[in-house]
């Protein structure tokens, strides 16, 4: 499951590695999910993905239907935080999971809030090429939380 999902990543990157995976990826954009339905057409028709329309705060999903979760470059878009970070772990199958968080200042206390332990950090440094050809290093950080 994942929550901001990305248009330009089709869920074929996911999704060609096995035959039993689904995948749901939600957004708060009805832009970005009607792109992304378009993008993964084959696989929506196949039932293999779905991209459900969420309002920001409670995510309309069944209890422990997932058995991953991940956020990339979203967490400064959602406007309840805490709301979302405790919604979590009701959608697990088992308790843990990992987010790529855009800035730890922006989710610390909504993590301490909901009762989140972490499991694990790794940052690492990329390099990242413009439009202009031209490089930027791009530091971020993988936090995996456990509740």
């Amino acid at each position: 499951m994942e929550i901001g999902h990305i248009n330009t990543d089709p869920a074929e990157h996911v999704l060609s590695h096995t035959s039993v995976i689904h995948s749901t990826r939600l957004d708060i954009s009805a832009a970005m999910n009607e792109q992304a339905k378009k993008l993964n057409k084959a696989f929506v028709d196949q039932e293999r993905a779905s991209f459900p329309l969420y309002g920001g705060e409670a995510l309309p999903l069944p209890d422990h239907e997932f058995h991953k979760m991940i956020s990339v470059n979203t967490i400064y878009f959602w406007e309840y935080p805490l709301t979302i970070f405790e919604e979590c772990p009701r959608l697990l199958a088992y308790a843990k999971y990992g987010f790529c968080l855009h800035g730890w200042d922006d989710v610390e206390q909504p993590v301490i809030q909901a009762s989140f332990q972490i499991a694990d950090t790794q940052t690492e440094t990329e390099a990242i090429e413009r439009k202009d050809g031209s490089t930027v290093e791009r530091t971020f950080t993988t936090i995996t939380l456990k509740a």
